[in-house]
Parts: structure tokens; sequence; C-alpha cells
């Protein structure tokens, strides 16, 4: 799934779900501030694969909003996100598998997965854990627990005036 203009929304039904057979979620590189939008019912990746969104709009206040539920599709998935641009889930998220969080490309800073948008919603599943190797980010209106295992060498952000307990 390519965004091409990179402002498109991409909107599924409720109790509807779109599954990528292959490949991924790509949002090119830009030029100006963007934001690309998946809203509405269920998105997964291929039949027991992850779900790999390639985000390389590394524009400053660009980003990548997911505001579908992100699903197991068949077996366990996980979500890999590529690229340094900045990927937003806030729905509650109910992918089983691990999740990646990998470094930008040539030279771009290193990617950014975040878990909220401002608001008292955007996780994953606690039986997800996460290899972070960009930046995990949590920027959310409520306190929250965040019991999931996180390994690797990239860093934790928190946003905004709550308050993040790590279990």
């Amino acid at each position: 799934l390519k965004f091409n203009p990179v402002t498109a929304t991409v909107s599924i039904n409720s109790g509807q779900a779109l599954a990528l057979a292959s490949g991924g979620v790509l949002v090119p590189t830009a030029t100006a501030n963007f934001v690309t939008t998946i809203t509405g019912g269920t998105l997964m990746g291929a039949t027991n694969a992850d779900l790999i969104l390639f985000n390389h709009n590394t524009v400053p206040f660009s980003s990548l909003v997911i505001g579908s539920v992100i699903a197991d599709n068949t077996g366990p998935s996980g979500l890999t996100t590529a690229g340094g641009g900045v990927s937003i889930l806030t729905a509650s998220n109910t992918y089983t598998g691990p999740t990646y969080i990998n470094t930008g490309f040539n030279g771009a800073p290193a990617g950014i997965l975040q878990l909220g948008n401002g608001t008292a919603s955007g996780s994953i599943d606690t039986s997800s854990a996460v290899i972070d190797n960009g930046n995990l980010a949590f920027y959310r209106s409520d306190n929250i627990n965040f019991g999931v295992n996180i390994s690797g060498s990239g860093v934790l952000t928190k946003l905004g005036g709550n308050v993040l307990t790590l279990t």
C-alpha cells in the first residue's frame, strides 16, 4: 500500500479488515509537512507475517497515523517499522507477535513508533515484545502501566504530562 500523494487517507469500514497480501505500507520521502492516515476497521499484514511500515517521510511534524486496529492474520503477526519517519498508533492494537522498531536509512534519524497522540488511546497487546533499535515514544494523556518486555539499542521517550510506569 503506497501513499502517493503523501497526504492521502485510507479509510477501512467498521467491521471490515484490510489484509495486505505482501509488502507493507510505504510512505515515501516528502518535501513538506504531511500527515498520512489509515483509519477505521482492522489492518493486517500477510498471513502469519508481520505488518511492515516503511515510513521515509522525515520532514518535521510529518507522520503516519494508524487509527485502525492492527491485528493478527491467521497466526501471530508482528509489527515492523523501518525508515526515519514517525509512525503513530492510536488504537488498542491486538497483534501478538513482536514489535520491531528499526533504525533510519542512509543517515536518516532513527524511526519513531509512537503509542498515542495526546489522548487516552494507543497501545499494543501485552503479549508483544518490543525490539527497539530506534525510538519508542509514548504520548498519552492518561497514566499508563506498560508491561511489555523492551530490548534493543534504541531509546524510549515519554511525551506529555502523564505518568508512564514500566513494569
